[in-house]
């Protein structure tokens, strides 16, 4: 197969000047601006903005554009590709969802997350969102959460927003560094962490 490169040159240009694509879906909520925030903070500029030169559309970068902005940075760096409206249009629907499907192996994420360190408080709570890894907590305010095997389960199912599931998995990750639970076919270790983070709610709030 013969693939052609669409890439048709390299620059930079002040980000108050590129054009957000009309037809871009993606939404990026605040936690994804705060790690994107912490990520060029730590490492600078990784990865160009995407941009098409016929339309002088971005097509990937948006949120990399907004924080720039936000930076008052003087330029980003910038990819240009040569694409039709078409190819434009086709290239917006699949960039990120192609990526999207990956299979995350879990072992392979936690073996580079030990090998990760970061300054960055913004960081850091992402990376314990997406690796399970615990975040300081002071264990004094939470209350005891039995690891006693009971004899009934339930099971429940929440639809949630993304920006809703990042907090309820850091919330989860920082419980469930303190245990003991156990694992077994009563319990297992994020149904004890989501319990314990629901007491500690309840608690707080005088419900207990």
């Amino acid at each position: 197969m013969d693939v052609r490169s669409r890439i048709v040159g390299h620059g930079e240009e002040p980000p108050e000047q590129l054009l957000a694509n009309p037809l871009n879906f993606r939404r990026h909520p605040g936690h994804q601006m705060d790690a994107l925030r912490g990520s060029m903070k730590e490492l600078g500029w990784v990865k160009t903005v995407l941009v098409n030169r016929r339309s002088g559309y971005v097509l990937d970068g948006h949120a990399r554009v907004e924080e720039a902005i936000r930076q008052r940075l003087k330029t980003v760096p910038i990819t240009y590709v040569d694409l039709s409206p078409e190819e434009e249009r086709l290239a917006l629907a699949v960039l990120d969802p192609i990526t999207e499907i990956a299979i995350r192996d879990q072992e392979a994420l936690s073996a580079l997350l030990s090998e990760v360190t970061t300054q960055d408080k913004d960081l850091q709570a992402f990376l314990a969102s997406i690796g399970g890894q615990g975040v300081a907590v002071d264990e004094a305010e939470l209350p005891a959460l039995s690891s006693d095997d009971r004899p009934e389960i339930g099971q429940m199912t929440f639809t949630l927003h993304r920006d809703q599931q990042a907090q309820i998995e850091m919330a989860m990750a920082a419980a469930s560094e303190l245990g003991p639970y156990i694992d077994t076919g009563n319990e297992n270790a994020n149904g004890n962490a989501l319990a314990r983070v629901c007491e500690t709610f309840l608690t707080k709030h005088g419900h207990r």
